[in-house]
């Protein structure tokens, strides 16, 4: 018995990167292979027994596909569809879409011609070295509309994350509209006043440490300090520090070298918060917990109400040079 003989279908196709495959027994079958790195679906028609001397490729727009498997799962592409087939249509009409250069290419579902299940419909030419080459083709693959939902729900499965990545990216790129800081959505009021404000509380700290000899002293002493503390608990040296209650608007990301995430304060103002990696590792599984319970509150669309502690920053950005205000999250003080 060979490797493939011992694995299921379901398994090979997802080897494969597909979300399923139909195949007759003599002429066209379709592989349906998700290309969400260019929000694409692509159906992918080779005539049996021509080793893909006979073949194309389809490529349909992410959207319009999340339409289809949308209808499929709430029967309303069954009934549009059988209607078409009870006023003998025998090509797709409703569920078809033309795509590639001029219209020349295009895919749909339709009911089949002896009226007993239903086809996907292909019309393309073979692509090599980057070229269409030969004849215009039109395939034709037989498939149950179980075989169609089970396609939505492996779709819908594995769509999920990227619209996720899809939806942070929105977030992100759309908080630029207010600051055009690089990397951070930061509040553009004016950034002498956080400068100042963190002086301010970089000086009462220098006096409260007066047996301290130098800024790295007291660094190095509050590195240990929290290197000693449980990681669910903030520094201890928060407890002096400024609170503020907040609404969390978004997920807590990361951009490769710090934490961000937007919040409104209690008059109901945007702000836009770091949380450094120092930060992060001080506070360990609370901090955890804490960016956990923002994405669940965000794939449900509310939010989490927290008091954190905080300090007033700046955040250059590299391409202009301007500094902007923001805010530092220091601790969790409650959840």
């Amino acid at each position: 018995m060979s490797e493939n003989e011992k694995k299921s279908k379901r398994r090979i196709y997802a080897e494969e990167g597909l979300l399923n495959a139909a195949f007759t027994l003599n002429g066209w079958f379709v592989k349906l292979k998700p290309a969400y790195a260019i929000d694409k679906m692509v159906f992918c028609f080779v005539k049996k027994n021509t080793k893909a001397a006979q073949s194309f490729n389809v490529y349909m727009d992410l959207d319009d596909f999340d339409i289809w498997m949308t209808d499929v799962e709430s029967f309303r592409m069954k009934k549009i569809i059988d209607e078409e087939g009870k006023a003998k249509k025998t090509l797709p009409e409703a569920y078809k879409i033309v795509t590639g250069e001029k219209g020349a290419f295009s895919v749909g579902i339709c009911k089949s011609s002896n009226g007993d299940g239903y086809v996907i419909n292909g019309h393309g030419k073979k692509k090599e070295n980057g070229k269409y080459t030969g004849d215009f083709m039109n395939a034709f693959v037989p498939v149950s509309y179980d075989w169609l939902r089970v396609t939505a729900r492996y779709y819908k499965l594995t769509v999920k994350k990227h619209y996720e990545e899809l939806s942070d990216l929105i977030l992100l790129e759309s908080s630029r509209q207010h600051n055009p800081a690089e990397g951070v959505q930061a509040d553009p009021s004016d950034p002498s006043e956080a400068t100042e404000n963190d002086n301010k509380t970089n000086n009462a700290s220098s006096s409260e440490n007066k047996n301290s000899k130098t800024d790295k002293d007291n660094s190095s002493a509050n590195k240990q300090e929290n290197d000693t503390k449980p990681a669910s608990k903030p520094a201890a040296s928060n407890k002096k520090l400024p609170e503020m209650a907040i609404d969390t608007m978004t997920k807590v990301c990361y951009d490769g070298k710090q934490y961000k995430f937007m919040a409104l304060n209690p008059d109901g103002k945007e702000l836009n918060i770091i949380v450094s990696n120092d930060t992060a590792q001080a506070l360990g599984e609370r901090f955890a917990e804490f960016r956990r319970a923002c994405e669940e509150a965000v794939n449900k669309g509310n939010h989490i109400h927290v008091t954190m502690q905080y300090k007033n920053g700046t955040y250059k950005d590299s391409k202009t040079n301007k500094e902007y205000a923001v805010f530092y999250m220091l601790g969790i003080a409650t959840k």
